[in-house]
């Protein structure tokens, strides 16, 4: 579907990719997860998704805040148990360490609380030499951290797919003033 040239803001763009998205379901049915950019990472998109019986993943900033899962004894007092065990510090010791990919990549995993989603997330954390560090998350907590690394992965072989048909099908070069072509 044509995307307008002009939003008059981002959630009104997260809005409107949200609306295709569901106008689109009935093709989509086989299709359990849906993966974005850091873009789509907001609170209305992530949550659209959800509502459609979809998981989503996708890509986080560096600095998002986290919170652990307290996972120790409860204390028997009165008043309501203890559900967060404070925010997430990036030490790899409290991260399950999963694999060392090429380039000196090391893949680290945890599920999370995520403050603005209001829900317990897995992410992903990257590592590298360079001091580059990635976060990328799914909804699904039971999806592993490299099938997360692989959906997530896949997604650019679909841009280039996008960029190629634009490119040597002129698509963005219509001449036409109506709409519909």
């Amino acid at each position: 579907m044509q995307t307008p040239s002009k939003f008059e803001s981002d959630e009104r763009r997260v809005l409107h990719y949200l609306k295709q998205l569901e106008d689109s379901k009935e093709y989509f049915k086989e299709v359990n997860f849906i993966v974005g950019d850091s873009f789509y990472s907001k609170k209305t998109f992530v949550d659209g998704v959800k509502e459609m019986g979809k998981s989503y993943v996708g890509k986080l900033r560096s600095d998002a805040h986290f919170r652990y899962i307290y996972d120790g004894e409860q204390t028997g007092l009165k008043g309501a148990n203890t559900k967060y065990d404070g925010k997430v510090i990036y030490d790899k010791h409290k991260f399950g360490y999963v694999i060392t990919l090429e380039k000196c990549q090391k893949v680290y995993t945890k599920v999370v609380n995520r403050i603005f989603l209001k829900s317990e997330i897995r992410i992903v954390f990257l590592v590298n030499k360079y001091k580059k560090n990635r976060i990328l998350f799914s909804t699904d907590v039971s999806l592993s951290a490299l099938d997360i690394l692989d959906y997530y992965s896949s997604r650019f072989k679909i841009e280039f797919l996008f960029r190629d048909s634009k490119m040597y099908t002129e698509l963005e070069d219509c001449q036409s003033a109506d709409k519909k072509y």
